[in-house]
Parts: structure tokens; sequence; C-alpha cells
């Protein structure tokens, strides 16, 4: 997904709602999104990507990848 990150949680959901198995978030959202859409990915037992742009700065945390990655 790469939405506005006030309305990234409920398009988690209406994804969900849906059934699809996998969701990517792109790693530019307001910092503490990302890990709150992950973690809310993971809590509906769907699978859980993060989209990486080599070309742009991202405002993500190096730190918070590893704890993601698996």
């Amino acid at each position: 997904l790469m939405v506005d990150s006030a309305i990234l949680l409920a398009q988690i959901e209406q994804f969900a709602e849906v059934g699809v198995d996998l969701i990517t978030v792109h790693c530019e959202t307001e910092p503490g999104m990302l890990d709150r859409a992950l973690e809310r990915i993971v809590d509906l037992h769907l699978k859980a990507g993060i989209v990486l742009t080599s070309t742009r700065r991202s405002r993500t945390s190096h730190r918070t990848l590893p704890g993601w990655i698996s």
C-alpha cells in the first residue's frame, strides 16, 4: 500500500476483509506508522512486506527493519 498514513490502517482492514493474503507497505510512511501497520497485518494473520525505494531517502529508521525481517 502506498497511501497517506491517516488512512493506512483502515486500508489494511479493507484489504483483509476482501481476502488478500499479503500486504506490502511503503517504508516512506510517517515515523512509527510502519511498525503499527506491520503489527496490524501480522495480527490479521496475513503476510507482511516492506517496500524499499532506493532512489529516495526514507524517514524510516534502519533500526526498524531488522525487527521485521525473517
